[in-house]
């Protein structure tokens, strides 16, 4: 298996906890997403969710909460990439992500919430009530806050750990002797011998 640091007990809680948390919120993400059932009672509207209004006998598509449906589709994609990036780490014991798992879960706890205030909004000025959809959505927010939590609180007690670099042996262990030419360079690098004296009779 791939370690990255010893597991403790603790540790392992720690992480089972954050998958759970994460698991959890994507999965009340998308029924929340999924559902019509975001609030009820709007002139003839029965019940009405982020993409369709319903009557008694049909569901319309509508354009409004652009931002909302943006935002919280956008969530549930990071976070099942998020799942499926934990449970990996999960099954091959992988635990230097815990700052990167904190960082992924404060991004989508900004964008839920976001998306989240926006339609909360919408739908409680609109219609007389709300439904199952708009609390599993809440739900989901507050579960990737959780995870968050869990999972920064993680990355300070157990601080992920540098992999080890490969040890690079000092540059003079590696001196080699000069060839012999350069102790004592052959004839032809010796400067011309000075011309011998002449005698004139």
């Amino acid at each position: 298996m791939i370690t990255g640091q010893p597991s403790s007990s603790r540790s392992i809680r720690l992480r089972a906890a954050v998958a759970a948390s994460i698991n959890v919120s994507t999965l009340f993400l998308l029924i929340a997403i999924s559902t019509n059932h975001w609030a009820n009672g709007f002139r003839r509207i029965e019940f009405a969710g982020l993409w369709k209004f319903c009557t008694s006998e049909v569901c319309i598509s509508h354009a409004d909460i652009i931002h909302a449906k943006v935002l919280l589709t956008c969530s549930f994609i990071v976070a099942l990439l998020t799942c499926i990036g934990v449970i990996v780490a999960w099954w091959y014991d992988v635990s230097n992500i815990k700052m990167a798992i904190a960082k992924c879960t404060i991004f989508l706890v900004i964008v839920e919430l976001g998306g989240m205030i926006s339609a909360t909004i919408y739908f409680c000025l609109l219609f007389e009530s709300i439904a199952y959809g708009l609390v599993l959505g809440w739900v989901a927010a507050v579960l990737m806050c959780v995870a968050f939590g869990l999972s920064f609180y993680h990355a300070k007690i157990e601080p992920d750990q540098d992999s080890p670099t490969p040890e690079v042996k000092p540059e003079g262990d590696n001196i080699q002797p000069p060839p012999a030419y350069m102790a004592d360079p052959p004839p032809s690098y010796m400067a011309d011998p000075p011309p011998s004296s002449i005698i004139v009779s």
